[in-house]
């Protein structure tokens, strides 16, 4: 099977009023809602949570 890692930088796309959406958060509804379709299903994933900010956060000095 193949490897597959995820490097997951944060953003804004997948906001909640909990707070930012984990990278394991959206495969575990990526699962959910299309359950013969899932990555897991084709390959090893590997994930690194590397940030987890939004963009508008981040100056020149991070």
């Amino acid at each position: 099977m193949r490897r597959v890692k995820i490097i997951s930088t944060g953003g804004t796309i997948a906001n909640t009023v909990d707070g930012r959406v984990t990278i394991d958060q959206v495969l575990d509804r990526l699962e959910q809602d299309y359950p013969g379709e899932h990555p897991r299903m084709y390959a090893n994933l590997e994930v690194e949570e590397v940030l987890r900010r939004g963009a508008e956060t981040i100056v020149p000095a991070d």
